[in-house]
């Protein structure tokens, strides 16, 4: 029971940050002088 729970917030997790790459991504298309800015920072908070 607790391990399909786990499995349930674990995808929760990687849609919700597959949901922010897209965001950042189409963002970035937008800017794009942002994008490395944006990864750099990304690549520091995680």
């Amino acid at each position: 029971m607790s391990n399909k729970v786990q499995k349930y917030k674990l995808t929760d997790l990687m849609s919700e940050a597959m949901g922010i790459t897209y965001v950042l991504s189409a963002f970035a298309v937008q800017t794009q002088t942002a994008v490395i800015p944006i990864f750099v920072i990304l690549r520091k908070t995680i």
